[in-house]
């Protein structure tokens, strides 16, 4: 998986590995029943928490457009 970080006005691409672990399903008896689960990011460089903080944000919201 890469992600595109900016950062200081240069633009760079990065691998990360993500690991999703421990999905649970909460409410399962409702109908607005949702999975609950725990997401490791390691990176390969080093990184502030605050542009890995920035990066995972906008792959969240990106993400969200998918839920059905």
């Amino acid at each position: 998986l890469g992600m595109w970080c900016s950062s200081d006005d240069s633009l760079h691409f990065e691998f990360v590995t993500v690991l999703v672990r421990d999905p649970r399903t909460q409410k399962e008896d409702s109908w607005h029943s949702y999975i609950d689960y725990e997401i490791f990011i390691h990176v390969s460089i080093k990184i502030s928490p605050e542009i890995l903080w920035t990066c995972t944000i906008a792959s969240v919201r990106v993400g969200a457009y998918f839920r059905y």
